[in-house]
């Protein structure tokens, strides 16, 4: 598995490990089959957002339809992989996302930051804001 000529700066798997997420400094997001090791779709590109914006966390929805980058300004970016568009954006109460994950019903995204909080989002509100 090759991700490109730039740092990866994120790997993470699926809930059921079918799938690796990777994210690197390009704005790159690859999504893996594991089993082969062959890309499951072609390159999410998020140059221009995530690009130099000094990534702070990636996790795989369980379903592993979407994938989620946290941002150092605070915002959580969420990639729909069957198309590679941008699925939304959300701007967190947190300073700079250190990490993020989904619990394992999907439902809720945990995204940690650098003023210590922690703060979880229901995917399935009305209130979400995206």
């Amino acid at each position: 598995m090759e991700h490109g000529l730039a740092p990866i700066s994120d790997v993470t798997f699926s809930s059921d490990g079918k799938y690796l997420a990777s994210s690197s400094s390009d704005g790159s997001i690859r999504i893996w089959e594991t089993a082969t090791g062959k890309p499951l779709v072609e390159p999410v590109t998020t140059t221009g957002t995530l690009a130099g914006s000094d990534s702070g966390g990636l996790a795989v929805i369980p379903d592993g339809t979407r994938a989620v980058v946290g941002l150092g300004d605070g915002r959580v970016l969420e990639w729909n992989l069957a198309t590679g568009q941008l699925a939304w954006t959300i701007k967190t109460n947190v300073r700079h996302v250190f990490a993020l994950d989904y619990t394992p019903d999907g439902k809720t995204l945990v995204v940690s930051g650098s003023n210590l909080g922690i703060e979880p989002r229901n995917r399935t509100s009305p209130h979400f804001d995206r």
